[in-house]
């Protein structure tokens, strides 16, 4: 029986369990400095730690806005490609693996192609979503990038 568990620890909870609940996920911690980061101050500084500038991944999509004007782009429809024209395997089949990541991501492939304007000029973006399997270059990658450059041909 100790005192600090049976009657300090009841004691504070009663005074703070009236209080209004903080959220745990309101903030996070700096891998490389561990310096404690609030959530909002840490996206509208663009995933960049505040207290050393270490820079942490930032997804895909929030890339292409910070890249294009107000944020405003549409995306451009990959090719359609084989899914594994090699039959490559190593531990698991190549198909497998990307039948994951195209559920956990919601994409088709490593690549995003997007429109839009960047400083007022047309442009055209091939970003590699890192989330799918690490940025994998598959078929639709290289594929992607062809479409991109037509689409960049295109658009002027």
């Amino acid at each position: 029986m100790n005192w600090l568990t049976n009657f300090i620890r009841p004691r504070i909870s009663s005074i703070v369990k009236d209080q209004k609940d903080v959220p745990d996920n309101l903030w996070q911690k700096c891998p490389s400095c561990e310096g404690m980061l609030f959530h909002k101050e840490f996206k509208a500084n663009h995933n960049v730690c505040y207290h050393c500038d270490f820079h942490m991944p930032i997804k895909v999509y929030d890339r292409l806005a910070l890249m294009f004007d107000d944020g405003v782009y549409e995306t451009v429809a990959l090719p359609k490609v084989p899914h594994d024209p090699l039959k490559f395997k190593d531990r698991k089949k190549y198909a497998d693996r990307l039948k994951e990541s195209q559920a956990k991501t919601g994409e088709k492939d490593a690549i995003i192609i997007a429109r839009g304007g960047i400083g007022g000029q047309n442009a055209v973006i091939a970003a590699f979503n890192f989330a799918f399997m690490g940025g994998s270059m598959g078929t639709a990658v290289g594929e992607g990038i062809v479409r991109a450059s037509e689409e960049a041909i295109k658009t002027k």
